[in-house]
């Protein structure tokens, strides 16, 4: 039920929003990109070079009409699609997810079906939850840890086998001010899988710089 019910309001919030996208640019045509701002678009997972913290963004450095979420990003339903001036994009920082020990373990993973759970990584995780530390998205015990295992697992198998699908929660970014894409909140193992595997991933564009969005007449996706 739980999963029914996450369905389900996430389809309430999504026509909540493409409402409002209509009222926005009944007001302003330049206040958004898209007519659906939930379609997704398909970018090579290397360009992904920039990332915003977490309480990077605030209220000051948006438009009025950008919605944040609760820890200082932009909210990855009701800032879909939405063009926003501001200093936002100055908050980015390099987002090198490669080389590292993650990264490797992927990667030998792809590459030679070696499993997460026997990697260097894995074992630099163990040393740092015995130790006390939260590692690998808050895990702080052995267990969570190999839950960690499980889900990168089938995620890999998945899309191995099915290839990346435009369902579950999508991978977001933003577009900067010259065209530069700013990771927002989830999807670090998918960008690394794709980046092993040299394809594009599908992304959900949240906020674009007014900058960019004026060079592209307010109606085109980057690309």
């Amino acid at each position: 039920m739980g999963h029914l019910s996450g369905l389900i309001k996430d389809s309430i919030y999504k026509q909540i929003h493409r409402f409002r996208i209509r009222s926005l640019r009944s007001i302003d045509p330049r206040r958004t990109i898209a007519e659906d701002p939930f379609q997704h678009v398909w970018i090579d997972a290397g360009a992904v070079q920039l990332y915003l913290p977490r309480w990077s963004v605030g209220k000051a450095d948006v438009d009025t009409w950008v919605v944040l979420n609760g820890v200082g990003r932009f909210h990855t339903t009701f800032s879909a699609g939405l063009i926003s001036g501001g200093n936002w994009s100055e908050k980015a920082l390099p987002y090198g997810p490669t080389p590292s020990l993650l990264y490797d373990a992927i990667k030998r993973s792809v590459e030679m079906g070696a499993p997460i759970e026997k990697s260097s990584w894995v074992e630099y995780c163990i040393r740092q939850v015995k130790s006390g530390q939260a590692v690998w998205n808050g895990a702080r015990t052995e267990k969570a840890v190999a839950e960690r295992c499980v889900r990168a697992n089938v995620l890999l198998e998945s899309v191995l086998t099915d290839g990346f699908r435009d369902v579950g929660r999508p991978v977001c970014v933003c577009v900067g001010p010259q065209g530069e894409f700013i990771k927002s909140g989830n999807g670090q193992h998918r960008i690394m899988i794709g980046r092993a595997l040299g394809v594009s991933i599908p992304v959900r564009i949240l906020a674009v710089h007014r900058t960019w969005a004026e060079g592209y007449g307010y109606s085109l996706w980057p690309s």
